[in-house]
C-alpha cells in the first residue's frame, strides 16, 4: 500500500440524501461507485444490498441459494434478526417484502481483525432462497489462484470489475442505482511489500490510472475476475475473487491508491465448511462484463418508495432518503512497501 493508511468502507446512519433522490420529476443522478457506469441488474445477478435495521449499509456476493459473502466489518456485533439482504434490485426504490430476505445466521471468520483488517470476511446465511431474478456465482478455489497473480505480476489493466450502491465520492453521496466500474489488478508484492507477514495471502488489490473505484457503502460487494482458460464455459468463467474492504485514507479514488478486497480463495475452505460443503453454481451468463454499454440509463421517473400488492412491503421513506457516510472508521492500517 505504499505507506498508505486505509479506511474500511462501512457506512453508518445519518441524515444526507442519496445521489439521484432529489424528486420524482425532476431526478438529479450522480455515478457511484466513483466515476462509475449504471449497471442492469441482470447484468450482476450475485450483486446484493445488506440493510441494517432498514438502512443500507453494504454491499454482498451470493454465492448459494441461500448463502452470501460480504465483508466481517459489515456485520460486526450486528443481530442478524435486524439484517436483511435485497436481492435482485438494482434501484434501492424497490426494495419491497418480496426481494428482502431475512438472515438467520451470521458467520464471521474467527481470525477477523478489526484493526488490520486481516480475515475481513463473513458469510450469511438466508432463511429462503434468493429470488428468480438473481443468481450465484463462482468463488475463485485456491488451485486457480496462481493465474490470477499471474496475471496481475504481467500488469494487465481493466480485468477486475466492481459494482456497489456507494458513495459518490469521499464527501459525496450513496447512490440510489447500481453502479460498476472496472479497475487494474496490482500485483501482491508491488502492492503490499514482498516481507510484510505475508499479508499479501490475504489482500487483493486494485487500482486505475483514472479517477474510479470503490467508496464508503461499496463494503462487502464482489470484485469479479473472468478466467481468460474458461469463456467457452456457461458461467464464461466468471468468478468472485474478492469481496470489498478498504480505500485509502486519502479518500476514494485516488490515482494509484490501490483499494484492499479480501481475497477469498484464502478463506474457500473455511466457506465451505460452514455451507456444509460447497458446489460451485450451476449457471449460465450471456453479459459481457469488461465491455458492457457506459451509457445505461435507469428509470429515473419512478418515486422513491412503491407499493407493492403484498401490502406493507415497502420500506419506509426515511430508509431511501437517507444516506450512510464514512463516520465509523474501524481500522487504521499501516502497510509499508519495501
Amino acid at each position: 500500500m505504499k505507506g498508505q493508511i486505509v479506511k474500511a468502507l462501512l457506512l453508518t446512519a445519518t441524515g444526507m440524501s442519496f445521489a439521484g433522490s432529489a424528486s420524482a420529476d425532476e431526478p438529479q443522478l450522480s455515478p457511484a461507485i466513483v466515476s462509475g457506469s449504471y449497471v442492469q441488474i441482470s447484468n450482476v445477478p450475485w450483486q446484493v444490498a445488506l440493510t441494517f435495521n432498514g438502512y443500507q449499509n453494504c454491499g454482498g456476493i451470493i454465492i448459494g441459494k441461500k448463502h452470501v459473502l460480504t465483508a466481517a466489518h459489515c456485520v460486526e456485533n450486528v443481530n442478524p434478526y435486524l439484517l436483511k439482504v435485497v436481492a435482485g434490485v438494482e434501484d434501492m426504490a424497490d426494495v419491497t417484502s418480496e426481494n428482502s430476505i431475512s438472515v438467520t445466521r451470521i458467520d464471521s471468520h474467527p481470525d477477523y481483525d478489526d484493526h488490520s483488517l486481516r480475515s475481513d470476511i463473513a458469510l450469511l446465511h438466508l432463511a429462503s432462497e434468493i429470488p428468480d431474478s438473481a443468481s450465484p456465482i463462482a468463488i475463485l478455489p485456491p488451485t486457480k489462484q496462481h493465474e490470477l497473480d499471474a496475471q496481475f505480476a504481467v500488469a494487465e489493466t481493466r480485468n477486475l470489475f466492481v459494482s456497489g450502491w456507494g458513495q459518490t465520492g469521499t464527501n459525496s453521496y450513496a447512490s440510489r442505482f447500481l453502479q460498476f466500474t472496472v479497475m487494474n489488478g496490482v500485483d501482491d508484492f508491488t502492492c503490499f511489500g514482498n516481507d510484510h507477514n505475508g499479508v499479501y495471502s490475504s489482500f487483493i488489490c486494485a487500482n486505475s490510472s483514472e479517477p474510479t473505484g470503490i467508496c464508503y457503502g461499496d463494503s462487502g460487494g464482489p470484485l469479479i475476475w473472468q478466467d481468460p482458460l474458461a469463456t467457452s464455459d456457461s458461467d464464461q468463467g466468471y468468478f468472485a475473487v474478492g469481496v470489498v474492504s478498504f480505500t485509502s485514507w486519502e479518500g476514494c479514488a485516488t490515482v494509484n491508491n490501490e483499494d484492499g478486497f479480501t481475497q477469498i480463495s484464502s478463506y474457500y475452505n473455511w466457506i465451505s465448511e460452514k455451507m456444509g460443503g460447497y458446489q460451485k453454481p450451476d449457471v449460465t451468463f450471456e453479459m459481457d462484463l469488461f465491455n458492457l454499454r457506459t451509457d445505461y440509463e435507469p428509470d429515473t421517473t419512478l418515486p422513491l418508495v412503491e407499493s407493492t400488492s403484498g401490502g406493507g412491503g415497502s420500506l419506509p421513506i426515511w430508509f431511501l432518503t437517507l444516506m450512510l457516510p464514512a463516520a465509523l472508521i474501524r481500522a487504521s492500517l499501516r502497510i509499508t512497501a519495501r
